[in-house]
């Protein structure tokens, strides 16, 4: 019977670029730095609250009001956006992911998990 070896598992290498891995302030270092904190954005369940329809005069035009996502204490992010009925489509993909608005003209509050 052959002695069974003992072999211990490779350690996981990180194959993504870092940006220490670049001079510093460099295009490379931070599009490295921009590519870190979205892969910790995109593992995490993410929540935006959106109002739509409700707001000052001025500001129903096109253009959403989207706040900064906010970490919760179960790793969770959140997110608020007051927007209008009808919005650009640079807005529209960022808070849908699609240049096509989903809830056009439709007021009311909304929950999407991304």
């Amino acid at each position: 019977m052959k002695k069974q070896q003992v072999k211990l598992p490779l350690l996981a290498t990180d194959s993504i670029p870092t940006p220490g891995d670049f001079p510093i302030g460099s295009i490379e270092s931070r599009a490295a730095a921009r590519r870190q904190v979205q892969a910790s954005i995109e593992g995490r369940v993410r929540t935006t609250f959106l109002c739509m329809g409700f707001g000052k005069k001025k500001e129903q035009q096109t253009k959403a009001r989207i706040g900064p996502w906010v970490e919760n204490p179960d790793g969770s992010l959140t997110r608020t956006v007051f927007a209008p009925l009808v919005m650009d489509e640079e807005d529209t993909l960022e808070i849908f992911g699609t240049k096509k608005n989903p809830r056009e003209g439709q007021m009311g509050f909304y929950g999407i998990h991304h």
